[in-house]
């Protein structure tokens, strides 16, 4: 049993972390807290996983700054209020408008 565990968590993959700390309820310190768990139960050192995963994730914030940093998009121009009350759900406005 133990083997396969360690199948899939001894090496984890780059997308699994990146995933885990964009999540908004994890962030960093979620990775980090699932880390120190995971090496508890497999007896793993993921010190320098966490550093290779942080790097990883500043030179792909850094390539993405650089390609899209100047970018500022506008958006439209706001609709003036007619004064009537907007129905804001999946209700029948949304499907049959």
């Amino acid at each position: 049993m133990k083997s396969k565990f360690l199948k899939y968590w001894k090496n984890i993959p780059m997308l699994y972390a990146f995933a885990f700390f964009l999540d908004p309820r994890c962030k960093m310190k979620g990775f980090t807290n699932a880390l120190q768990f995971l090496s508890q139960l497999t007896h793993i050192d993921y010190s320098t996983y966490l550093i290779e995963v942080h790097a990883e994730l500043t030179n792909t914030f850094s390539k993405y700054e650089s390609k899209f940093g100047e970018v500022r998009l506008q958006g439209p121009p706001p609709i003036a209020s007619s004064g009537k009350k907007k129905n804001k759900g999946l209700g029948r406005n949304f499907w049959f408008s």
